[in-house]
């Protein structure tokens, strides 16, 4: 069944460029431009096993094309969509270059208040931004004998003229809106979209729609939209997002929806009801270049409802629509999602004519089958992957998004560690962290190493008695807290050789483990004397980073374990 209605809809369908979405966007009133980059140079494009540089965004580093804002309604844009990550943590691109082997990364980076280039030669480039602003993306060159490209993610405007990527770290777009502005809300997404054009400057729309066969319209209706209004039974529209390499929280759902329109008996006074759903995806599907892919749903995660009116609702807009889980709060993310939205094809509905459309993109993001329709079927719903069921070798997906915030929760100086082992005779020890929320928000817990965060009432559970923990926030500013962890641990009992624990920091989108132990000393931990220690040797932690040689605990230097206090 499912493969008639493939070849059907393959039958059916009409692309169409997408000219009534380009009327109701706005640029922004200016580019980021970094200091240090050629703008002129365009990223190579080559074809098959052509020399080609290309990486892939970090996992849950998702495109931001679009924001809206509170006070009034329309949909504002970027001819180069931003980057949105977490701050101060690690995050990796990794190469999809083709034919080469030689490899240059270069990115520039605010380090306190200034910019500061940063280069690698490895195949995948790991980068942290240190502060809560904008930086820029990486720039590959990948090589082969006396041959280069180069890529950095970018878009175009209407001369058109390059324009590169940016990415933004604040937690969500409302903490980076002075109290004097309007607030703004960024909308993300896993496949890669822009204002104007798609990555490649080789189509004049960013996005396109897609109609059926008129005989497939509902009553009134003008057209029969594949991801709109239909009597086909393509009720839903869906997008998969990959597991984040750090977790976030899910507040809103985006339906980016143009030419909406009502029945003559509504046009006044219609009211629809449009539902988003999320659920985890066990596995996002890998692309098949022959067959379309079914995607298999999980565990359900949060769901919430909006309405579209016939008098308040422009005719093209994104609708928000709040998400919450089963307790009523936004959905923590760290898993593989399925963002599902339905309601506008509803039976009955005073709604006659309504789209979504689809991006423009056929680069291969990396992490699977994104895109999906959703089919009712005598057998239920089925979520069809788009690549080969649209066009064959298409990479797309529907215009879904999500609005996420991603607080921080890092240690607040470059000495500190994430273990310690503490004096047998007992010791106190005030470790430095930095973080989005006050400490009176957080849960504090003992957890098994690879346990997933807890989702608790703030306050200490489950902490050892041997081990207290007070904390002092020292400052409370827009930029976050810096919080003193005073750790008291009391001395080894007479007869236990060893004891720890992994006490973990949390709050919704963010956690950090820290391991105590305590060790009687024995023969196997070799103390050495100042006159025996070559302080000037290379000193590396527990973990085998190379650390300053008075960095506290145990450290490695010339072959041997040395604590230092």
């Amino acid at each position: 069944m499912a493969a008639a209605a493939n070849a059907q809809l393959r039958s059916d369908i009409v692309a169409n460029d997408n000219e009534t979405q380009q009327a109701v966007l706005v640029a922004p009133t200016t580019e980021c431009q970094m200091a240090g980059v050629d703008q002129a140079s365009k990223p190579s494009k080559a074809e098959g096993d052509a020399l080609k540089a290309y990486y892939k965004r970090p996992a849950g580093a998702f495109y931001t094309p679009f924001y809206t804002r509170d006070d009034q309604d329309g949909t504002w844009g970027y001819n180069s969509p931003w980057l949105h990550m977490t701050a101060y943590v690690p995050m990796t691109y990794v190469n999809a270059s083709t034919g080469a082997s030689q490899f240059a990364w270069s990115a520039w980076c605010t380090t306190g208040w200034s910019k500061e280039e940063v280069t690698s030669t490895d195949t995948d480039f790991t980068i942290e931004h240190p502060v809560v602003m904008a930086d820029s993306v990486p720039t590959l060159v990948a090589t082969e004998g006396d041959q280069s490209a180069s890529y950095y993610l970018h878009g175009y405007n209407n001369t058109p003229a390059i324009v590169r990527s940016t990415v933004f770290t604040y937690p969500n777009w409302q903490y980076s809106t002075s109290s004097t502005a309007n607030v703004r809300h960024a909308w993300e997404t896993s496949k890669y979209v822009a204002l104007r054009h798609p990555r490649y400057d080789d189509q004049t729309a960013a996005a396109t729609y897609y109609t059926i066969n008129s005989q497939y319209a509902a009553d009134g209706a003008q057209k029969a939209y594949f991801f709109g209004r239909n009597t086909r039974g393509y009720d839903y529209a869906a997008i998969a997002y990959e597991k984040p390499t750090y977790p976030y929280i899910l507040n809103h759902v985006g339906m980016k929806y143009q030419g909406l329109a009502w029945t003559e008996e509504a046009a006044t006074s219609g009211v629809a009801q449009i539902t988003a759903y999320v659920y985890k995806l066990p596995e996002i599907p890998a692309y098949d270049e022959t067959n379309y892919v079914l995607a298999q749903l999980g565990d359900y995660v949060a769901s919430g409802t909006a309405s579209l009116s016939a008098a308040l609702s422009p005719a093209s807009a994104i609708l928000s629509i709040p998400v919450f889980d089963e307790n009523g709060v936004a959905p923590e993310i760290n898993d593989n999602i399925m963002v599902i939205v339905t309601g506008y094809n509803a039976e009955g509905s005073p709604i006659t004519d309504i789209t979504m459309t689809v991006s423009k993109d056929n680069e291969d993001e990396g992490y699977g089958e994104l895109g999906y329709v959703g089919v009712t079927t005598d057998n239920g719903i089925m979520f069809v992957g788009l690549n080969n069921f649209l066009a064959t070798g298409i990479k797309t997906a529907p215009s879904i998004f999500i609005e996420t915030e991603r607080p921080w929760l890092c240690f607040n100086s470059a000495n500190e560690q994430a273990e310690r082992e503490f004096a047998p005779e007992g010791e106190e020890y005030t470790l430095e962290l930095f973080s989005y929320h006050p400490s009176v928000e957080w849960t504090v817990s003992e957890v098994t190493e690879g346990e997933a965060a807890p989702r608790m009432l703030p306050g200490k559970v489950n902490v050892p008695s041997w081990l207290g923990l007070d904390f002092e926030d020292e400052t409370g500013s827009g930029v976050g807290y810096a919080v003193n962890a005073i750790f008291n641990v009391e001395p080894l009992p007479s007869g236990v050789d060893h004891r720890e624990a992994t006490i973990r920091f949390a709050y919704p989108g963010a956690y950090l483990d820290y391991k105590v132990t305590q060790n009687q000393v024995t023969t196997s931990i070799t103390t050495v004397t100042s006159t025996e220690d070559d302080t000037n040797a290379p000193t590396y932690n527990m973990m085998g980073q190379r650390v300053s040689p008075d960095t506290k605990g145990i450290l490695i230097r010339n072959g041997k374990k040395v604590i230092v206090r």
